[in-house]
């Protein structure tokens, strides 16, 4: 971590405490000196949720696990501070509002509660704002949110918005991270020709702009429609291409789940011995997973340990 007025991940529990939870600490205090202190106090929740976000970043870092860990543990904290900030609305803290609200949005899903009415917030003062790339991003997010809640039609209204101003202000990355999504949500719902034409639209997008994890898994969703309705040869191929990719990015968990399901196409191709190889290569990613739900999936799909564990 840089810079001489960046926290260590260490105190971010005690800063939280102080800094978003309290309240002006001189009560007597004139006006002018309580809204400095509030100030003051926003402004070190920030460095603090920056430096949490940031820490969290490197899925390959040895320690990972305890950083995405330390987040969860804040993300209260971490998603109030993205409100205060924004109700501020000053112009010196809209490029920091917009940088914390990019580096959680892996983070929403884990407090529907909270981020649900944020994100909505959220949509408004972009849209206040006429900010049609962040706006873009929150419904995505949104999209994606609603979608872990079972509201589908709420998260295709949400996927449509996003894949206009993504189209508006040609950001081909964030479209093809919107029509993957779209596909996984049209998948959900059964209408398999939907999903693939998402899939081959991101597939193509992600190629153009050399996104191999966004094209690895796009590569490996299409694999799922191919197998669930039949065509085990196909999903096998694309599979295979997805490994090639979750290695050359070194993704151990992405990876653990394919050669997962490259164990079960081979199984159903009769391919034994190869079935017995991928299994052998599964159970050695699993060490680099840092999720026992993940473990325990692919160790289900291996046949290890029992669907009902």
């Amino acid at each position: 971590m840089g810079g001489r007025n960046t926290p260590s991940a260490q105190t971010a529990v005690e800063l939280f405490r102080v800094v978003v939870t309290s309240q002006s600490p001189v009560r007597v205090a004139p006006q002018s000196q309580q809204i400095a202190a509030g100030l003051e106090r926003i402004g070190k929740a920030q460095i603090v949720a920056q430096t949490l976000l940031t820490d969290a970043k490197d899925r390959k870092s040895d320690d990972y696990l305890p950083r995405h860990q330390r987040v969860l543990e804040h993300l209260p904290q971490i998603l109030h501070c993205i409100r205060l900030l924004m109700r501020r609305g000053g112009e010196g803290e809209r490029g920091i509002t917009d940088s914390i609200v990019m580096d959680a949005a892996n983070y929403y899903q884990y407090n529907a509660l909270q981020a649900e009415p944020l994100l909505k917030e959220l949509t408004e003062h972009y849209r206040a704002l006429d900010n049609k790339q962040f706006l873009a991003l929150v419904s995505k997010y949104r999209g994606d949110l609603l979608y872990l809640q079972d509201d589908t039609d709420g998260a295709l209204r949400c996927y449509d918005e996003a894949e206009k101003l993504f189209r508006d202000v040609r950001d081909d990355l964030g479209l093809a991270n919107t029509l993957q999504s779209r596909g996984h949500l049209l998948r959900l719902r059964g209408d398999t020709d939907g999903a693939s034409q998402c899939y081959d639209d991101a597939e193509k997008l992600f190629r153009d702009v050399r996104d191999n994890l966004g094209l690895a898994n796009t590569l490996k969703s299409r694999g799922h429609l191919l197998k669930a309705d039949g065509h085990v040869d196909d999903a096998y191929a694309l599979y295979r291409d997805a490994e090639a990719l979750y290695r050359a990015v070194r993704d151990p968990t992405m990876l653990a789940l394919t050669l997962a399901e490259l164990y079960e196409c081979c199984v159903l191709l009769d391919r034994l011995p190869e079935a017995e190889e991928r299994k052998a290569q599964a159970l050695a990613a699993l060490d680099d997973v840092p999720y026992d739900n993940v473990k325990a999936y692919v160790l289900i799909k291996l046949g290890i340990i029992p669907k009902d564990y």
